[in-house]
């Protein structure tokens, strides 16, 4: 993209006299280029911090900057996301189905414990 910008600042520069009255192609391309290199800059400062903060996120979860790279990282962190989901919801069946297996368990005893007083052995 720098390079772009580059070049096309060498063109507007061997091109500075129009070929004709009408010709705006210069003095728009010169507003362009003005623009174009302001936003370029944010952008690479953007990016700057970016790699910065990718690299202080890796570090604090314990992986080495310089050995994972953001890829391997944040996909590590989807799969980590996934499989936490996947546990969740797992242990929310778990629990249901516990639940119902001690509630069924509590409805045989009190049932066992009305068929004992309707009918005492002895």
């Amino acid at each position: 993209m720098k390079k772009s910008l580059t070049n096309l600042k060498k063109e507007l520069d061997f091109h500075k006299t129009p070929d004709s009255i009408d010709d705006r192609f210069g003095t728009e391309m010169h507003a362009f280029l003005e623009y174009a290199n302001e936003e370029y800059e944010k952008l690479e400062a953007t990016y700057a911090n970016m790699g910065k903060c990718v690299t202080e996120i890796i570090s604090f979860y314990g992986e080495d900057p310089k050995k994972t790279n953001s890829e391997d990282f944040f996909s590590d962190i989807v799969t980590f996301c996934n499989d936490f989901e996947s546990a969740r919801v797992e242990n929310a069946k778990l629990k249901e189905a516990k639940k119902r297996e001690e509630k069924q368990k509590e409805l045989k005893e009190k049932e066992k414990r009305r068929k004992e007083q309707k009918y005492p052995s002895g």
